[in-house]
């Protein structure tokens, strides 16, 4: 709990940018007409171990340490009918992070290796406007790229997120999200963490991430 509580103490958001154009316009809570809101990403994400088998005969547990992310979301306002609001949504997001090997038996040791996590999703924003407030739950699928010393490698993944925006004038607002990511990784083989070049193919069916975070706003 205390981790926890420090974890929401320390987050911040780091920036990133992006331009798209879109046909239609809605208004945010204080009336003024806007397109599209950018969200400068940032927060923490903690990552559920994976079992795995590492040379065939060894089996353990593949574990990506918990670690910051940040990144940009494109929301682009496409539904508006009196309070509520639907956004078509556009993220990437990154996290670098170390990926570590636990063997189940006690003689075999350790191995980690430096690790970069992204996420590249688009899908769907609705809410309900509340004043300058805006409550609203999130779906997204696209992919997640995991690189790992030689590997580089894509999985189907899917991003479900609960959150509010608080639009604090005509141009910047604040969120706040919570997360869980899932990738599904039935067939990701060859995560190089042992040495000589030894690989991992993972027998489970996913990796679950949750985190928690937000970001600055600006309308466009």
């Amino acid at each position: 709990m205390k981790r926890m509580l420090f974890i929401c103490a320390v987050f911040s958001a780091m920036a990133g940018s992006a331009f798209a154009q879109y046909s239609g316009s809605s208004s945010s809570a204080s009336g003024r007409e806007h397109k599209a809101d950018i969200v400068v990403l940032g927060g923490y994400a903690f990552t559920v171990a994976q079992d795995v088998v590492l040379d065939i005969t060894n089996p353990g547990e593949l574990d990506v340490e918990d670690a910051p992310f940040y990144g940009v979301a494109l929301d682009f306002n496409l539904v508006r009918q009196t309070d509520k609001q639907g956004q078509l949504r556009i993220m990437w997001r990154r996290e670098d992070s170390d990926v570590t090997f636990r063997a189940f038996t006690p003689s075999n040791p350790s191995v980690s290796r430096e690790c970069a996590i992204e996420y590249w999703q688009i899908g769907g924003v609705g809410g309900i406007q509340r004043g300058k407030a805006m409550p609203f739950t999130a779906v997204t699928l696209g992919a997640t790229r995991l690189v790992a010393g030689s590997v580089d490698d894509w999985k189907f993944s899917m991003i479900f997120g609960l959150g509010v925006k608080v639009y604090t004038s005509d141009k910047i607002g604040l969120m706040i999200q919570g997360n869980w990511a899932m990738t599904f990784t039935d067939a990701w083989g060859g995560v190089t963490v042992g040495t000589g070049g030894a690989g991992v193919g993972i027998s489970g069916t996913g990796i679950s991430q949750l985190d928690i975070g937000g970001g600055l706003i600006i309308q466009l």
